[in-house]
């Protein structure tokens, strides 16, 4: 039976085509060696033979797995999608087209060399986000992201969001569980989670340092662990680095929040104006509802979370404190700040140091 070319694919089927094709056409004699012998080629000790794309297609026609997940391709389905990421791997340098006189993919020869990765990303699959692009990386994200909402004080409605960084942990920014003192979570599915008031938040604790006392950070603790293979890491932001920022806010028009995900770069790295803390600025817009979201960078790790805007100079003193009321204010801002993931890190280090933390330092 003839299938139809598939149209969309999954975010799983994305990374086992990537994935395929990288190991394929690696410049590794071992892995050579044993698709030749599969494929009943000569076998290599010395001189390195190039595979073309006729070689891949024949060897993935038989039922293949990779990591344990079934590569079953039918080539009629995936042939587009197959030729696409090959020439988008060509054309950001993670593989190399032998031979420019051959049009398509079939007839072409291809070498892919993997250039070394750090541990985290041999962990994760983070690091294609400079590949694929910042909707392959706000697709990885969603399965970590949580919507804070409910009533302040007053009586008006309001959202922030949360990001799963362990079994059982959420992080946030602190002016979110306060400004919304009886919250409810829900998961980026809409389903409502529980979480232990008693345990979390840490909102009433005094810090003896000043800089920890006025961090805008907290943690929500889950009633019941929500277990995931592996959890976001953390990074230092870099000058321009393209970052994309995920969150809830909570817009007029809108029936339900659904994820906001907007792209932007890191436009200034310094210290914000609340106690010293380590921060950074960037370009794209957040909204109330942002506040406690990541900032990630293209390269796949947090470098912070979004908590506050950031007025113009005409809009604060010489010392960075606002001048006009926040309404007016917001109305003409351009920047947004966030606690650097080297605070937020040391913080939760020091409020619960058995919570596992992975810090990006490429020293693996």
């Amino acid at each position: 039976m003839i299938r139809p070319a598939k149209a969309i694919l999954s975010q799983e089927e994305t990374e086992l085509i990537v994935y395929s094709l990288l190991w394929f056409f690696a410049l590794d004699v071992k892995i050579h060696n044993e698709i030749a012998q599969d494929l009943g080629r000569p076998l290599t000790t010395t001189k390195y033979a190039y595979f073309r794309g006729y070689d891949y297609m024949s060897y993935f026609q038989k039922p293949r797995s990779m990591w344990g997940i079934p590569v079953n391709y039918f080539f009629v389905e995936f042939q587009f999608h197959i030729e696409f990421y090959a020439s988008l791997l060509v054309n950001k340098g993670v593989m190399c087209k032998i031979g420019f006189n051959d049009i398509s993919f079939v007839s072409t020869t291809y070498s892919a060399l993997f250039s070394r990765r750090t541990k985290l990303e041999r962990s994760h699959g983070f690091w294609l986000a400079p590949v694929l692009g910042n909707n392959y990386l706000a697709g990885k994200f969603k399965q970590y992201m949580y919507k804070i909402c409910g009533f302040n004080a007053i009586g008006k409605y309001g959202t922030g969001t949360a990001t799963q960084i362990s079994d059982r942990v959420l992080l946030t920014a602190r002016h979110v569980i306060l400004d919304i003192p009886n919250f409810k979570i829900f998961d980026n599915d809409n389903v409502e989670v529980q979480y232990e008031m008693d345990k979390t938040l840490y909102r009433d604790i005094e810090f003896p340092d000043v800089k920890e006392k006025n961090m805008d950070v907290a943690l929500i603790f889950l009633s019941e662990a929500k277990r995931k293979d592996n959890y976001p890491y953390f990074g230092s932001a870099h000058l321009l680095e393209p970052v994309i920022t995920l969150g809830y806010p909570s817009l007029f028009g809108m029936h339900e929040h659904p994820l906001f995900v907007q792209s932007g770069e890191v436009s200034a790295i310094g210290k914000l104006n609340t106690g010293g803390v380590d921060g950074f600025f960037i370009s794209s817009i957040s909204r109330p509802g942002n506040s406690g979201g990541p900032v990630v960078s293209i390269n796949g790790y947090i470098i912070g979370i979004t908590v506050l805007a950031a007025p113009s100079t005409e809009d604060a003193d010489y010392q960075g404190n606002e001048t006009k009321p926040q309404d007016e204010a917001e109305k003409i801002l351009s920047f947004y700040a966030g606690v650097s993931s080297l605070e937020v890190i040391q913080l939760i280090r020091n409020l619960d140091s058995t919570i596992p933390i992975d810090f990006e330092d490429f020293s693996e």
